[in-house]
């Protein structure tokens, strides 16, 4: 699993670095690679999905924090809990009750879409996109 936050220091680097990775292992017939896109805005502040704010989620202790989290935050941490122990388990993210999520793979290049409302892809292009605008004009929580 690989992933880049939608406000990360240099997302567009890192979008591109993660994206080239996946694709490459794919190519080579190396394990399959799993990408994500977090593009939750936190509450409590401006930064939205700032770099490393997804940890909060994965790892479920976001009661442990300030910020005044909603029930869609939690559920989406339990989701990507729920991921993240069946790619633990079986070097693949995928399991009952959760939505497909397919590897990175020649014609197939989105990655899956963490933001709490949608259940589904990021698109290269849509990545790109609010990547850019990241960069552009909201310069993240630098």
């Amino acid at each position: 699993m690989i992933g880049v936050t939608s406000q990360d220091f240099m997302p567009c680097l890192i979008y591109e670095m993660a994206l080239k990775w996946a694709k490459r292992n794919a190519r080579e017939g190396r394990a399959p690679v799993y990408g994500f896109f977090f593009d939750r805005t936190l509450p409590g502040n401006k930064y939205k999905a700032f770099h490393a704010s997804d940890l909060w989620y994965f790892f479920g202790n976001m009661d442990k924090c300030w910020r005044p989290f909603e029930k869609a935050d939690y559920e989406l941490s339990a989701q990507m809990i729920d991921y993240t122990a069946q790619f633990v388990r079986n070097g693949d993210p995928n399991g009952e009750g959760l939505a497909e999520w397919k590897p990175v793979a020649k014609g197939r290049k989105g990655f899956r879409k963490f933001d709490g409302v949608s259940d589904g892809y990021a698109s290269p292009f849509e990545c790109r996109k609010k990547l850019w605008h990241t960069f552009l004009k909201d310069k993240g929580p630098m």
